[in-house]
């Protein structure tokens, strides 16, 4: 989200830009969980942040320890050693009143956009939505991929870097 700001207000700093798993907003409810997260995480609770979000991303998984193992390994990938705590709610703020609708149209520079077709964060709908909305977009949809399926497909490098070359 922060990418397409910036490539709408400056478009001079790029050439092109990619974006993975974003759109114009996030679904409510993933919204309430990117704030709890960052409730969390502005508290020190690394864990109990991430478990937030897998729990959000994973509700089928019934077994708490199982939530827990993989919100382990989430939280020491997903945040830094070291962060400014009010940063993080303010970003979880910012990202929960953003809508793009109105500046996508305005990016002048060609943008790839690749999204999961099971993606809780930003379904497919959004992702179509905005795709539709950049003038000069090239959408790649992961079938059966989520938010975090996505960002870690084997295909993602190739599809960027094909783009860059383009």
């Amino acid at each position: 989200m922060i990418g397409f700001c910036l490539a709408a207000r400056h478009p001079d700093l790029f050439d092109h830009i990619a974006t993975i798993v974003a759109g114009h907003t996030m679904t409510e409810e993933a919204k309430a969980a990117n704030l709890e997260s960052a409730r969390l995480l502005s508290a020190g609770r690394k864990t109990d942040a991430a478990e937030a979000i897998v729990t959000f991303l994973y509700p089928e998984i019934r077994a708490r320890w199982v939530t827990r193992l993989l919100a382990s390994v989430v939280a020491r990938v997903s945040f830094p050693a070291s962060y400014n705590p009010s940063d993080v709610l303010v970003a979880a703020e910012a990202l929960g009143a953003f809508d793009g609708r109105e500046i996508l149209p305005t990016i002048p520079v060609p943008v790839l956009l690749v999204c999961g077709d099971r993606d809780r964060f930003v379904p497919k709908a959004v992702c179509e939505q905005t795709a539709e909305l950049i003038p000069d977009c090239t959408f790649k949809l992961y079938e059966g991929k989520d938010h975090l399926g996505t960002i870690l497909d084997k295909r993602l490098p190739r599809d960027v870097l094909e783009f860059a070359g383009r």
